[in-house]
């Protein structure tokens, strides 16, 4: 049957350039199509748009291995961090919610070695203040500061073979607190005591309990705030090796003050000379109270806390424990105690000076104020609770 004009254009088998099958019939004897003006145009534009992504996956892709390398080193880094603690939480006695009351406890952890080993480290941190006892001999002790590291101590030569006993005097003025502490015996090894719910917690001396032979099963377990980092502690650095506050061969001979007396609230003590060394107060039990808190100073001249309250030092004893010592050594002639009802007497534990680097240092005062004005003294809870019972000894007659 012959084909019509307007088949064959439909069909596009005529020399018609409008047929529809035109370009593929160009395509099947495998010629490409020509390129209309405007095509020709939008190549380059295309061309460079297909670049410009090739450009941004491959960028892309070395931004993903870099994320990834760098987040195998942050692990790699939390891991040489978290070493250092290991299993250590941190710990501290259990609190009423909101309290802001001064308290001052041990906290005990009984432990067994096989043998005694050529090294052991104990390394411990503790906010507000900690004194650290190892088999009934004083380790260390320090106060906190922000961003403090882990206080060192070289303690093989305290170990003993079977039990062994580590007990740590923890304060805080201001109620709430923490410790972390690992005792390893050696470099590389796992700990052998790390600060954890097995540590018992004590809020009431009691005799024997620093050699070993008085029990502590009877008492509570701690609080934990949990793993490194937590709250205002983060993760805390190894600090210097420190050496220990009272070496096993090092004999301990208190010296007392010079001369001593009452200044209204105040009881200053004078040694007649400029002295270094851990300054410790004795109170008398029988007429001290369970939750005593008292205020010192140390200086170059006499100083009343209570008139100089942002320098004023919290002194809070732990109950039932006659002897309170400072956390940190001191150079000073003159100290000054106040708000101290059972206070017995004063002396100072000297230190030799060739330790003096080694040793924590008393913190220095934070400049305050904006602008250089400052703002009125606000005063912590152990100062509010002096100056109340110093206020009721007044209307009473009595002294502080």
């Amino acid at each position: 049957m012959a084909t019509t004009t307007e088949g064959r254009r439909w069909l596009g088998v005529g020399g018609g350039a409008g047929g529809r099958f035109a370009g593929c019939t160009s395509h099947c004897k495998g010629r490409q199509p020509a390129l209309s003006t405007g095509s020709r145009a939008r190549a380059p534009a295309y061309n460079a748009t297909v670049s410009w992504l090739a450009s941004r996956r491959r960028a892309g892709l070395v931004a993903l291995a870099l994320v990834a390398v760098g987040l195998v080193a942050v692990a790699a880094w939390r891991a040489r961090r978290g070493a250092v603690t290991g299993a250590a939480e941190w710990i501290w006695a259990p609190l009423d919610r909101g309290s802001t009351e001064p308290v001052a406890f041990w906290a005990v952890r009984d432990f067994e070695l096989a043998s005694v080993p050529a090294a052991a480290e104990l390394a411990v941190l503790a906010d507000e203040e900690y004194v650290a006892w190892l088999n009934g001999r004083r380790v260390g002790s320090n106060r906190y500061a922000p961003g403090a590291p882990l206080d060192r101590y070289a303690v093989a030569e305290l170990l003993l073979p079977g039990p062994n006993r580590l007990a740590v005097e923890l304060r805080s003025a201001r109620g709430a607190g923490g410790l972390l502490a690992t005792l390893r015996p050696a470099a590389g090894e796992p700990p052998a005591v790390v600060s954890d719910a097995s540590w018992r917690i004590l809020r009431r001396h009691r005799a024997g309990l620093l050699p070993g032979w008085a029990p502590v099963a009877d008492s509570e377990a701690p609080l934990s705030w949990g793993r490194p980092p937590t709250g205002r502690w983060n993760r805390p650095r190894p600090g210097p090796l420190r050496p220990l506050a009272i070496a096993p061969d090092q004999p301990c001979d208190p010296r007392p003050p010079a001369t001593a007396w009452r200044r209204d609230d105040a009881r200053i003590f004078d040694w007649g000379e400029e002295v270094f060394g851990y300054l410790a107060v004795h109170r008398d039990l029988e007429r001290a109270a369970d939750a005593e808190v008292a205020l010192f100073l140390t200086g170059d001249r006499p100083r009343r806390p209570l008139a100089e309250p942002e320098a004023a030092l919290p002194l809070v004893p732990l109950p039932g424990r006659a002897e309170w010592t400072d956390s940190v050594p001191r150079r000073f002639r003159y100290a000054t105690v106040t708000g101290l009802a059972s206070l017995d007497r004063v002396e100072v534990i000297p230190v030799d000076p060739a330790a003096e680097g080694g040793l924590p240092r008393p913190a220095e005062a934070a400049p305050g104020g904006v602008f250089g004005v400052q703002p009125p003294p606000s005063l912590t809870p152990a100062e509010k609770r002096v100056r109340r019972r110093l206020d009721r000894g007044t209307e009473d007659g009595g002294g502080g």
